[in-house]
């Protein structure tokens, strides 16, 4: 399968900008809540455990579910924003608004000289179509890794 990529990478001085973007059939709430409750987020992501108000939970990776890692929370900022920083040091923001029929959503990374943007690019292009097919009703798992890596790494690297 031939994935079309959502989004770009841009250099920045010494830092490149990673946005992908997306457009789903749902309203914001659903959305949101998808970026949010663990259940949910299980579904795609990962599940998290403890208490957001901390501005900290657990996150159990899909991935690797027997390593949880700490998530900080940035910014929660219901139904519109979301932002957090992830455990290899990264930050992302996830920004939501509704547009006619649905959401669109556009996640930004920024990375340092030393991160690969083509590696990151094609990972969150992987994890928000496995958004896009839990939305939809569909099994995540289907969503093939090889079907964005290495073939969208190009694309992603200024």
């Amino acid at each position: 399968m031939t994935v079309r990529p959502s989004g770009h990478a841009v250099r920045i001085g010494d830092t490149v900008r990673v946005d992908v973007v997306r457009v789903f059939p749902h309203d914001q709430a659903t959305v949101f809540s998808f970026l949010t409750e663990s259940a949910r987020l299980g579904r795609w992501y990962g599940t998290w455990a403890g208490d957001p108000a901390t501005g900290t939970v657990l996150l159990n990776f899909v991935e690797n579910p027997a390593e949880p890692a700490e998530v900080r929370i940035l910014t929660c900022e219901r139904p519109d924003r979301l932002a957090v920083g992830l455990p290899m040091g990264w930050e992302v923001d996830l920004s939501l608004a509704p547009t006619p029929g649905g959401t669109h959503l556009v996640l930004t990374q920024l990375l340092d000289a030393a991160t690969p943007p083509g590696d990151i690019g094609a990972g969150w292009e992987y994890y928000l179509d496995r958004l896009g097919r839990v939305l939809a009703g569909e099994d995540a798992d289907s969503v093939d890794w090889a079907d964005y890596h290495p073939g969208l790494v190009a694309h992603y690297t200024p």
